[in-house]
């Protein structure tokens, strides 16, 4: 038992290691600053508006644009780095056992990077006069901290749910061949659905952007980082408790299977039984013809 507790830690540890010492893991881990900076750059156009006689952010609008946008970046630069642009995922992810430590710490610090960068981005790139026109995301009116916490605690945890279905790598190739479109749509559904409370947006770095440019830090890590970090938490281990408990069940259920009577018998007496069956039937039926 101490033995095996050891081999795995050693193993955990090597996978660390390995990690830092590929060059293409530092590859990915700015492509994933790139791909935090792009998306927050267009968040904050998407949140801005110079025309407010045309165009009016709103929840439908942020919701459909969030899905598409996901789901583009998701097929398109998923096969170079992974394109988790969610450190609440990247940790789901590291808590479920799919990452190692060190490249969740590293995913996430450049995507809170490349949060900030891209905030200040979208922001320098609006002209001076509609700047003012841009806010922070910020609950909406009566949404207390802890109704909004649980509000992003929720749709977190079906985010990282369906996030560790799809990519599960157990799962046959035919049922994972779009795996943007259940994650983009958990994500643009959030936005539909709690758009009006908290911005349904399951994701720190997409307030943090604005936040960081507004200076307006209010209600924030209450609700939209302890939030969904709570809510991949507990779809993490909830996920990994069901896919346990279903492949325990299925082998118990395949040991336990009762075996035909067939098999536990010689073939003369497999023989035997056959024509006793017959000629019970034969005789049924040659009874019930008299009638």
């Amino acid at each position: 038992m101490v033995e095996m507790l050891r081999q795995k830690i050693k193993a955990y540890l090597m996978k660390n290691v390995e990690d830092l010492l590929n060059p293409y893991f530092w590859v990915e881990v700015v492509v994933e600053f790139i791909l935090s900076a792009f998306v927050l750059t267009i968040v904050v156009w998407a949140l801005t508006t110079l025309n407010p006689a045309s165009y009016q952010p709103s929840t439908t609008h942020f919701g459909l644009f969030a899905g598409f946008v996901i789901m583009a970046l998701l097929d398109g630069w998923g096969p170079l780095c992974g394109a988790a642009m969610n450190p609440s995922s990247v940790w789901g992810f590291f808590v479920a056992g799919r990452i190692s430590f060190v490249r969740a710490l590293f995913y996430m610090g450049a995507e809170i990077a490349g949060a900030a960068a891209g905030g200040m981005i979208g922001y320098s790139l609006t002209p001076l006069a509609q700047q003012k026109t841009f806010l922070p995301i910020l609950p909406g009116p009566g949404v207390t901290i802890g109704t909004g916490l649980a509000i992003e605690a929720i749709l977190s945890f079906n985010h990282l749910v369906v996030a560790l279905s799809v990519t599960d790598p157990t799962r046959p190739t035919t049922t994972t061949t779009m795996r943007s479109f259940p994650a983009a749509f958990c994500i643009g559904t959030g936005i539909l659905a709690a758009g009006s409370y908290t911005g349904g947006l399951q994701n720190p770095i997409v307030p943090f952007g604005p936040a960081v440019v507004t200076k307006n830090f209010s209600m924030h890590f209450e609700v939209y980082w302890a939030g969904p970090f709570i809510g991949a938490t507990v779809g993490a281990v909830f996920y990994n408790l069901v896919v346990t408990a279903k492949k325990h069940l299925n082998r118990s259920d395949r040991n336990q299977l009762p075996s035909s009577s067939v098999d536990q018998k010689t073939p003369q007496q497999n023989r035997s039984q056959s024509l006793n069956t017959l000629q019970t039937i034969i005789g049924t039926e040659d009874n019930d013809s008299t009638f």
